[in-house]
């Protein structure tokens, strides 16, 4: 939509200078500025019709912004609540294991101890 909105903005450029051009033209003759007259009319209805577009194009560039920046936000908060919940499953599993090798130690401990 941006690189749709510039195209919009040098096109509105371009009838601008063609405006300038056939401005100087139509000094030439009275059958040029006749049609000059014409041009121009068409020109500047032209050149609204591509501002209004422009526009347009800016809100909606804006809200599009808005919608993506509002997807980011749900996305971090639904990573922000997986990595809580990763890291609660690691301590859980990291708490198994310890109570593991807590378990085997104890057993040596007592096969170490009855045998003594």
């Amino acid at each position: 939509m941006e690189i749709l909105r510039d195209r919009l903005s040098e096109q509105v450029d371009q009838l601008q200078a063609n405006i300038g051009r056939e401005g100087q033209n139509s000094v030439e003759s009275f059958e040029s500025s006749q049609a000059y007259s014409a041009f121009l009319t068409g020109a500047m209805a032209q050149r609204e019709k591509l501002r209004g577009s422009i526009a347009d194009l800016g809100l909606e560039i804006s809200a599009a912004k808005d919608d993506l920046a509002d997807a980011y936000r749900e996305l971090k908060s639904y990573e922000i609540a997986q990595a809580a919940r990763d890291a609660r499953e690691k301590h859980k599993q990291e708490l198994r294991e310890r109570e593991k090798m807590d378990e085997i130690g104890m057993g040596m401990h007592r096969r170490k101890s009855g045998a003594a």
